[in-house]
């Protein structure tokens, strides 16, 4: 089983003093976690054999959610269930689909997305592009809490996507 290590995992192991983080070949570490451990000078090492899933070198404590509340991994949820079924709903828009998908697999797995530079124009009936406008902006507003610049997990490339998305509807 994968272990996702993200920038608040690395400031709990600082916080608490760990200066290394030991991490096997089935962990995935993204990018503000890399950025933030040169940061705070906390050391990745890369092993070649499986972490236990019960080990030392895992995050301290789970990570703890953006607000006292829980809101973030509320957020979170709504967000990927409204890009799984977003991606459903556009299976007959492979474009649209396929972006859908990819801006999934980013957010699940933490890869870099790489927003197309000039949308492919989308052409819908009117009633579907504005409920699939709607939806998007929905999918932008959590976005912008999720992975915006006030955000603990800054992810730019998704909202860049979002915007992209947007274009491609003409929004």
């Amino acid at each position: 089983m994968k272990t996702l290590y993200t920038a608040t995992d690395i400031e709990n192991l600082a916080r608490n003093g760990q200066p290394t983080l030991t991490l096997g070949p089935d962990a995935l570490l993204t990018p503000l976690a890399r950025d933030r451990a040169r940061e705070l000078g906390v050391e990745l090492r890369w092993s070649q054999e499986k972490t236990p899933a019960a080990s030392a070198q895992a995050p301290a404590s789970p990570r703890p959610p953006a607000t006292p509340s829980g809101l973030a991994a509320d957020a979170l949820a709504a967000f990927v269930g409204l890009l799984q079924q977003t991606r459903d709903e556009t299976a007959d828009v492979p474009h649209l689909a396929r972006c859908f998908g990819d801006l999934l697999r980013a957010v699940e797995q933490g890869d870099i997305l790489h927003p197309p530079a000039r949308p492919e124009p989308v052409r819908l009936p009117e009633d579907r592009r504005q409920t699939l406008a709607a939806r998007i902006e929905s999918l932008d507003a959590l976005g912008r809490y999720l992975f915006g610049p006030e955000s603990a997990s800054r992810r730019f490339d998704v909202l860049w996507t979002l915007d992209a998305l947007k274009a491609a509807l003409g929004k």
